[in-house]
């Protein structure tokens, strides 16, 4: 009798509030049409805001393994990009920075790099220690 009871009250307040959900409006619904009001009384003669030009990142330096070990020139505080390609499967790293990543045929290493301190880092092949690149990090000019 009372689980007959217990069902009956949860019946109502599913009933409640499916009820309560049709008649109650969506707010989502009210910005959209406010904004929709706003956007159509925008004056017409208004001038879209002009967008500053961005400067055009800088090349992504891609280095081949199993070619001669190439250098790659960097300051300190400025962001670089740089791409380790290998015909075969291999784990690239660059100890110094704690940077990892995996290289095949398809798909090169990508390195994301900020250097913070000036030095000569070296970028490796972590499954035989050898040396593919180096990074020549300089301290900012002027500083």
């Amino acid at each position: 009798m009372a689980a007959r009871r217990l069902l009956i009250v949860l019946i109502v307040l599913l009933a409640i509030s499916v009820v309560a959900t049709i008649v109650v409006p969506d707010p989502n619904e009210e910005k959209t049409a406010t904004q929709a009001t706003t956007t159509a009384t925008a004056p017409a003669t208004a001038e879209p805001a002009a967008e500053p030009i961005a400067a055009a990142p800088p090349p992504t330096p891609k280095i081949t393994v199993g070619k001669r070990i190439e250098t790659l020139p960097l300051r300190v505080g400025e962001a670089a990009s740089l791409d380790i390609a290998s015909d075969t499967p291999i784990t690239v790293e660059i100890p110094a920075l704690g940077l990892i990543e995996f290289a095949d045929a398809d798909a090169p290493a990508h390195f994301e790099i900020l250097p913070t301190l000036p030095g000569t880092f070296p970028v490796k092949v972590a499954e035989t220690g050898r040396t593919v690149a180096k990074l020549d990090v300089r301290k900012q000019r002027g500083a």
